[in-house]
């Protein structure tokens, strides 16, 4: 199916497309496979606003800053339970998750956060020694009797995890996962990233032995900023099982070795799949003469082997172009061998870069593809 605009109308009518299949059908697995985790990454706001069920198996996805941030928080209040600003956030992360203990009134979370920053006694809330001491540790007359309800909730949530405290942090932070999501299934995935982030946390522990809970919460929150990165395992490589029902969200170039019945391809189009060395390529800058990075490289390989790995007859850029097509072709070949059932092709007209929209040209190998199924028929 050809768009007029990919983040107008491709990306949130696959997102519709793929969600309403997915109910439709609740025996069949299904798959949306996209050029780039960047593309990826937009399709999620479109499945949240369905509220489609599937796995985010994009690399650096925002799930894992999610469950990061999560685990973060609540290791920020063992570390410090009376900072009032951790309970907050903690509501928040938490909140973003999904998690039943922080459910809210409609619009109501942010305030809700902002009444657990105005605590002046969080020991109150956390360790209630009577019935009132939760009311008077927040400020008078300003809480609503729905939102006390929800903030004992959230307060109900936190109290047993100081139980956790004395662990040791791999198996205090796989404690926090099962808490995070045990109450439902259909977070394996998300399980699976929380018992990562435990395995990181030991391994920061054993490299530098004199850090303590509240300096590897300051480590943990480096990434939750995005000042580091965690060197996570993909779900692909740990066995993921696609589940009926449930969408799966990942790259073509992670598609390799899985099955779905039915299959949305997205972003099929000229700038992914580039038919000629005249194609525009990224990386490319004519004042420089081609592309300085294939340039470099093939400087490199010849430095380091002796030959630069180039086509007889093409120069450094052509060559990686060439290549670049290869890659392409072979990703295309994979992700359209991945469906059993059904197959979705979509690509659009145009799309933005850069604020500004850019004219797209079809991918010449599906108009290949079109006349060899068409003398097929």
């Amino acid at each position: 199916k050809v768009f007029r605009h990919r983040e107008d109308e491709e990306i949130p009518a696959v997102a519709r497309q793929a969600t309403q299949y997915a109910r439709q059908h609740p025996h069949h697995t299904i798959a949306i496979l996209v050029p780039t985790n960047q593309v990826g990454h937009l399709l999620v706001d479109y499945l949240d606003e369905q509220e489609a069920n599937y796995d985010n198996l994009l690399r650096g996805g925002s799930r894992e800053r999610e469950i990061a941030a999560a685990i973060h928080a609540i290791l920020a209040i063992l570390a410090d339970p009376l900072d009032t600003k951790a309970l907050a956030t903690a509501h928040a992360s938490l909140h973003a998750l999904g998690h039943p203990a922080t459910t809210a009134p409609e619009n109501g979370a942010d305030r809700l956060q902002m009444l657990l920053r105005s605590v002046h006694q969080p020991e109150a809330l956390l360790f209630p020694l009577e019935a009132g001491d939760v009311v008077a540790a927040l400020p008078a007359g300003v809480a609503s009797e729905d939102e006390l309800t929800h903030i004992e909730r959230f307060l109900h949530f936190l109290r047993p995890v100081f139980a956790l405290r004395p662990l040791p942090i791999d198996d205090l932070a796989l404690a926090l996962g099962d808490e995070l999501f045990a109450w439902s299934d259909g977070h394996e995935a998300d399980l699976a990233l929380a018992y990562q982030i435990a395995t990181i946390l030991r391994g920061w522990r054993e490299t530098q032995p004199e850090l303590r809970l509240p300096d590897l919460v300051a480590h943990l929150a480096d990434v939750v900023a995005g000042r580091r990165r965690l060197p996570l395992t993909r779900p692909t490589d740990l066995g993921y099982e696609p589940q009926p029902g449930r969408i799966t969200l990942t790259t073509q170039h992670s598609a390799k070795g899985l099955e779905w019945d039915a299959v949305f391809l997205l972003g099929i189009d000229g700038f992914w799949i580039p038919g000629t060395l005249e194609s525009p390529f990224l990386g490319v800058h004519d004042f420089l003469g081609g592309d300085p990075t294939a340039e470099v490289v093939a400087q490199l390989r010849f430095v380091m082997e002796g030959d630069a790995g180039l086509f007889n007859g093409r120069s450094a850029t052509e060559s990686a172009h060439i290549d670049v097509i290869s890659e392409r072709l072979r990703l295309l070949y994979v992700s359209l061998t991945r469906a059993r059932r059904v197959l979705h092709i979509s690509r659009s007209r145009a799309t933005r870069q850069r604020d500004r929209d850019r004219e797209m040209e079809p991918a010449t190998v599906l108009g290949v593809l079109y006349q060899f199924l068409k003398s097929r028929d």
